[in-house]
């Protein structure tokens, strides 16, 4: 998985590796060289057993991939678990905002504000939020990229994705439009008396 891991290459005779790799280069199908490579490896090595296990050259990368495959899953089931969280609880905590804020904007109905006025009112204080909260969140998927690289395990894995970002980004804008927009609508197209009425 290094990039430039250090390597050395030796003579069989002086080294002899407990699993080795020998590519062969082919037109035809693979399993039918079995038999000729183990004749030329047993004329060139007679003292020596060889166990050989043929199989195409995507499906010997396929299986040193399968790891990274399986991180790379794992990680995009996460991420996109975490985004619809944030997603949920942004959503969330705007909405009961917009809510306990009812009798205000009854308030502000009775007083002559027009729905549109409160709608730009609960819009704007979800703009300046996600105007600080998205640049701190891709701050911190960024600082946490950079100490993923340094674990040897997650290291193919932690790159730093800019479609991904856009669109973890998007959804929470989303999110918080939506969680500012609807209460707000909704509040805003109630009778004043009734949103003044004490409970």
């Amino acid at each position: 998985w290094e990039l430039h891991a250090p390597g050395l290459y030796a003579p069989l005779d002086l080294a002899v590796p407990a699993e080795a790799t020998l590519l062969v280069r082919t037109a035809g199908e693979p399993a039918t060289l079995a038999l000729p490579v183990r004749r030329v490896l047993h004329e060139l090595a007679p003292d020596r057993v060889f166990h050989l296990g043929v199989q195409p050259l995507t499906a010997a990368i396929d299986s040193q991939l399968q790891i990274l495959r399986l991180l790379s899953g794992l990680a995009a089931v996460f991420g996109g678990c975490g985004v619809l969280l944030a997603a949920l609880g942004s959503f969330g905590v705007q909405a009961f905002f917009v809510e306990s804020r009812r009798r205000e904007f009854g308030v502000r109905l009775a007083l002559g504000a027009q729905p549109a006025q409160l709608l730009r009112l609960v819009l704007r204080r979800g703009a300046w939020q996600l105007a600080l909260g998205v640049p701190l969140g891709l701050a911190g998927g960024w600082a946490l990229v950079r100490v993923l690289r340094s674990t040897p395990l997650l290291s193919p894995v932690a790159e730093i994705d800019a479609a991904a970002c856009m669109i973890a980004a998007s959804v929470l804008v989303v999110a918080v439009f939506l969680a500012c927009w609807l209460p707000a609508r909704r509040a805003a197209r109630v009778d004043p008396m009734v949103a003044l009425r004490t409970e």
